[in-house]
């Protein structure tokens, strides 16, 4: 799980003590300067669409500097980063230029200090939480809106902050860059979706599913970022997926019979239970013998009549149980569940 790390530019945190440091980490990010090639024949125009085009291209290369340098800090088990220091130069050599951005800090672990100081100072809110609050609230107010998409400053803001219940912002911002235009941009696209994987890690297991699973149903279209996010964290919720098969959203069952195949990241004894009550739900809902069959025919959802001897609609070519044959088919993922369930038991040691 990716846990949230301070960062300061400044020897030291107020209101926390430093227990450990633990080593100087560095990251360096570099690319040929023909990313900026025609910068400089658009001087004239250095208040204009090119500077800030130039800027965004920057923002991207310090962001992605600093996160390797977040990673690396995290790997030597630190919670914060001291003295962060920024820096940019060129290269060149054997008639070749490259433009190199270097990150440098202070990894250390951080505590915080016990305030006994009066109750007055105990009542002061930090003014940069305010500012975070208010940009939320503006933020809340545009995903309102049809073609809503989060913004860089945005995208770093809710990846650190900890912030609960803003998946939504990102699906919307997904499905915008997916649907929204006729020209589909996979770079912006996968930017979101490792954003949003990137802010789910900062939470827990249970929190990271009460914040994205509500949503799940509004947002089938992404049934491919959404997928990509649930194999990439484990992120199976047993009781939430039951819900699902009592709606009435057939291609929300199907989806969730494919989320049933992904192994959690962890189990505990409350997944027992809620695994074998999915089981007989499943084995109840797609049982043969709760067709209705006089016989000779069955009917399909399609409305075709079908005689007993054919296994699937001559009209749509689906199945008794309303499945295509290459689909993911219900008794097969029961059987992945009785399987998965008798192992976490012999693992838990539960009879």
């Amino acid at each position: 799980m990716i846990s949230n790390i301070r960062l300061s530019t400044t020897n030291s945190f107020d209101g926390y003590q430093i227990t450990q440091y633990l080593d100087i980490v560095y990251e360096s990010i570099v690319v040929g300067t023909n990313l900026f090639s025609d910068f400089f024949a658009s001087v004239s125009d250095i208040f204009g669409g090119k500077s800030r085009s130039y800027q965004k291209q920057l923002y991207q290369l310090r962001k992605y500097a600093l996160e390797g340098l977040i990673e690396k800090a995290r790997e030597k088990g630190a919670n914060a980063i001291l003295g962060i220091k920024i820096d940019s130069d060129e290269i060149s050599g054997s008639g070749k230029s490259m433009f190199m951005i270097n990150v440098a800090g202070t990894a250390v672990v951080i505590k915080k200090i016990d305030d006994t100081r009066s109750e007055v100072q105990h009542l002061m809110v930090d003014g940069e939480d305010v500012k975070k609050h208010i940009k939320m609230q503006e933020i809340e107010k545009r995903y309102t809106k049809q073609n809503f998409q989060l913004e860089e400053d945005e995208i770093d803001m809710l990846i650190h902050g900890e912030f609960p219940d803003a998946a939504k912002f990102f699906l919307k911002s997904l499905f915008t860059i997916q649907e929204g235009s006729s020209t589909f941009n996979r770079e912006d696209y996968n930017e979101n979706l490792s954003s949003l994987l990137m802010y789910l890690g900062q939470f827990e297991p249970k929190e990271q599913a009460s914040f994205l699973y509500p949503y799940i149903p509004d947002y089938l279209r992404l049934e491919e970022a959404i997928m990509t996010i649930l194999n990439s964290l484990g992120l199976v919720d047993f009781s939430k997926i039951a819900d699902w098969f009592y709606s009435d959203a057939v291609d929300l069952q199907h989806f969730a019979l494919n989320v049933l195949k992904i192994i959690k990241a962890g189990y505990s004894t409350e997944d027992i239970v809620a695994c074998q009550n999915l089981i007989h739900l499943l084995e109840k809902k797609y049982s043969m013998d709760t067709l209705e069959d006089d016989g000779k025919n069955w009917e399909c959802a399609c409305g075709k009549i079908n005689s007993t001897k054919h296994s699937n609609c001559r009209r749509c070519n689906k199945n008794r149980l309303g499945f295509f044959d290459n689909e993911v088919q219900p008794l097969e993922v029961i059987n992945i569940l009785r399987n998965e369930l008798s192992i976490v038991k012999v693992l838990l040691n539960d009879d």
